[in-house]
């Protein structure tokens, strides 16, 4: 995320970024679809579309629900002191082979699971509450999307 967030920006990247997060926001205040919210992002960002092709706008639209969506997970998992989480990763051809596929089934500590997944654009990777004896992995070993 934070490599597409990096680089597939233009113009002023904080500026950018905002209008992005406002965008997020606007739209579950507002129940937006994911459809939606790439007509906005494309909208907002790119009128004139010539940046980026719809497919584009999709994909970002996608990953960054995905976003607040596992940091939701996360939060209530911690707020119902679940300990440990277990990363549950979806194995076909849409799967990114370095970023997820390692990480299959692994326990992570609730407190280090912060920006983890979603892993790339278009993660299908999620979280589960894991209650087991098996040890978290590492926060040094963790990748993380910041």
């Amino acid at each position: 995320i934070a490599a597409m967030r990096n680089t597939l920006y233009f113009g002023d990247k904080n500026s950018y970024l905002q209008k992005i997060n406002d965008l997020i926001d606007q739209g579950i205040e507002e129940d937006w679809t994911v459809s939606k919210l790439a007509t906005e992002l494309q909208r907002a960002l790119d009128p004139d579309k010539e940046h980026f092709s719809r497919y584009m706008w999709e994909r970002i639209a996608r990953t960054e629900t995905a976003t607040y969506i596992m940091q939701g997970r996360i939060n209530a998992y911690r707020e119902f002191e679940i300990p440990k989480l277990r990363r549950i990763v979806t194995l076909d051809e849409h799967t990114d082979q370095i970023r997820c596929a390692p990480f299959s089934n692994a326990v992570y500590n609730a407190e280090d699971a912060d920006s983890v997944i979603p892993a790339h654009a278009n993660c299908r990777c999620a979280w589960a509450p894991y209650f087991g004896d098996e040890e978290a992995i590492s926060p040094f070993d963790i990748i993380r999307n910041v």
